[in-house]
């Protein structure tokens, strides 16, 4: 007779990492030091929770090295509350009109590149 699986291992929560090719660039807030908002593709979040920095670094023989400073977000996006002109009207735009695609809320990895002063998103854990 055989034991059926207890509850415990039945379902185990599965983490993943959907890295964003190429990384799209993003615009970040500090407060203290840390990253308190973000806009990428169209969108702005909120920080929540964020864990880091974590120095990576590579290449350094090389002419092109690298040097990253990655950070964990937990993002909330917020609905978009732009207007715009258009034909001496204002209207309301919408985050469908910006983005094509509404980002979930969830827990990001973006990174800022010390060779280029720039921050980029790396990708998004499901």
């Amino acid at each position: 007779m055989t034991a059926s699986p207890s509850k415990e291992t039945k379902r185990r929560p599965l983490t993943a990492f959907r890295a964003f090719r190429p990384a799209p660039p993003a615009k970040v807030d500090l407060q203290n030091s840390r990253p308190a908002r973000v806009a990428f593709n169209g969108q702005l979040a909120s920080v929540i929770t964020a864990s880091g920095p974590w120095r990576t670094s590579g290449d350094w023989w090389r002419d092109d090295t690298w040097q990253h400073d990655e950070w964990d977000l937990e993002l909330r996006f917020e609905p978009i509350r732009e207007t715009a002109q258009k034909s001496g009207r204002r209207t309301r735009i919408s985050a469908a009109n910006l983005a094509p695609q509404i980002l979930p809320n969830g827990v990001y990895c973006l990174y800022f590149d010390a060779a280029r002063q720039s921050w980029f998103v790396r990708g998004v854990y499901d």
